[in-house]
């Protein structure tokens, strides 16, 4: 599904971006929210999408990177070829790694052995593989990057080849490794669980500024208002990150998302508002994840319900007034619901973490957590009166 489904607003020319598959953002969020709602056969159609593509990437990977393997283009036409956009973007390596999140989610949720052992493990194998291929260690021993990017940053200029590696880059490298490494271990293939210990460990920490938020790269920070969250990555949707994790990482998440505040919302487009509510829900802070939501809905959704990308409420949210419409942020809008409700990282299972204060009475039915649980629950007067768990 490209950024406008089945429909386009083109008025005889190019639709939008082209009509394209946008990988930096626009495709994996488009399928975030099927994993929860239990819609596989239909979140199947991207897995499939990109199994089929296999030897049009194994060709990229060779003619572009010089290397044998799989690779996904960051901009792609529906034959799996890359199209022309910014390089910086179009063509960074690391995009592949975030679709392998879609592809390891769906296991995740369904715990589906058949397909981790046919499709998924192979799939994400080969491409981690490729992703390694690409790495090479500096004078500490560390895995880089040659060039790295953040998504968007900087938009198409010299400025957005950033210094090795991007938080985005490296988030995205320490969560395929722990990945694996899972993945591995479910099959008990210890060599391979071994392979990406040792490779983990070649991987810096992310990168972190005096007031403990996440930084663009090791050399630079976020220093303006930005429509990507490519920074925070770490925190959503890979999880890496968390606020249950150590005194040290709680207080970056919390900083990080403070400053993400601080730096306001006036570069922000539609899809920034329920990212922004997803990252606050996986903090706890319910009534800052239901304000971003809140917004979304005010500012960026037309009469029949399309995103638009730019802020049609006149109230000042954005800068960006336009009007072309996407589907992106209507499926990230619906996966902050879920995550108000349910989230299911980490190997726990938690009920109700993130209800905006104002939701005393609320429920939901049939919500799919990872492990593959199907979980229903009740809150009546800010209590939970019920829960099921099949």
């Amino acid at each position: 599904m490209p950024l406008q489904g089945l429909w386009t607003a083109d008025h005889g020319k190019l639709p939008p971006w082209k009509g394209d598959f946008h990988n930096d953002m626009n495709v994996q969020m488009c399928y975030w929210a099927y994993y929860a709602s239990g819609r596989f056969e239909s979140g199947e159609s991207l897995i499939d999408f990109l199994l089929d593509l296999a030897p049009a990437h194994r060709r990229f990977a060779k003619d572009f990177f010089g290397v044998d393997g799989l690779m996904v283009p960051g901009v792609m036409g529906l034959k799996g070829q890359p199209l022309v956009g910014w390089a910086q973007y179009t063509l960074s390596p690391t995009m592949s790694v975030w679709l392998l999140q879609n592809i390891y989610w769906h296991w995740r949720h369904t715990m589906d052995e058949v397909f981790l052992t046919e499709k998924c493990y192979p799939y994400c194998r080969e491409m981690a593989l490729t992703m390694e291929a690409l790495l090479n260690r500096d004078e500490a021993g560390n895995l880089k990057l040659a060039l790295s990017s953040s998504p968007e940053i900087h938009n198409n200029t010299l400025q957005a080849w950033v210094t090795p590696n991007s938080n985005n880059d490296q988030a995205l490298l320490i969560w395929m490794a722990e990945a694996m490494m899972e993945m591995a271990g479910a099959l008990k293939l210890q060599k391979d669980v071994e392979h990406w210990r040792i490779f983990r460990s070649g991987l810096e920490d992310l990168a972190v500024d005096q007031d403990k938020v996440l930084r663009l790269s090791p050399t630079e920070s976020l220093e303006e208002s930005h429509r990507h969250h490519a920074h925070l990555m770490a925190i959503y949707p890979l999880g890496i990150t968390h606020i249950e994790g150590s005194p040290e990482e709680r207080e970056v998440v919390i900083a990080s998302l403070d400053n993400l505040k601080a730096l306001g919302t006036q570069q922000w487009v539609g899809f920034s508002f329920p990212w922004a509510s997803c990252l606050e829900a996986r903090a706890a802070r319910a009534d800052e994840a239901y304000r971003y939501l809140d917004i979304y809905v005010d500012a960026f959704t037309s009469p029949n319900g399309f995103n638009l990308n730019g802020d049609q409420s006149g109230k000042g949210y954005s800068n960006y007034t336009y009007r072309p419409f996407t589907l992106v942020a209507n499926f990230g809008a619906s996966q902050a619901v879920h995550e108000m409700l349910l989230q299911s990282w980490g190997g726990i299972v938690r009920i109700f973490p993130a209800v905006p204060s104002h939701w005393k009475d609320v429920s939901f039915r049939d919500l799919w957590a990872e492990g593959g649980f199907i979980i229903s629950a009740e809150q009546k007067k800010g209590e939970t009166v019920s829960l099921r768990i099949k």
